[in-house]
């Protein structure tokens, strides 16, 4: 008896085990091929948008906290000229958040 590649006689399972086995390389086979959910629903709104609700972010240690989470919206925050995130302040949180990050 052979199933999905594997011969009985040389692995010495018993029909049962090996039917199991078949069964459950075609699941994990089937599971592999699925692609991922998407992590970054912000990823889906405009720039515009990522604009528009960067400015209602008005603390720094929430400006740092947010351009660690989404490094592009960080960026497009910086390039944009978000006064915010163009205050030395904000380079402070960024570096009191990054130390406690790796400390922890």
């Amino acid at each position: 008896m052979q199933s999905a590649g594997l011969t009985l006689a040389s692995h010495g399972k018993s029909p049962a085990l090996a039917w199991r086995s078949a069964a459950y390389l075609r699941r994990v086979a089937s599971l592999s091929v699925t692609t991922p959910k998407p992590t970054d629903w912000l990823g889906e709104l405009p720039p515009e948008l990522h604009l528009r609700i960067l400015e209602g972010v008005d603390d720094f240690s929430d400006c740092a906290a947010f351009s660690i989470a989404s490094p592009r919206l960080g960026l497009l925050a910086l390039r944009s000229g978000l006064a915010r995130f163009k205050d030395p302040l904000f380079a402070v949180a960024m570096r009191l958040l990054l130390r406690a990050r790796n400390f922890s």
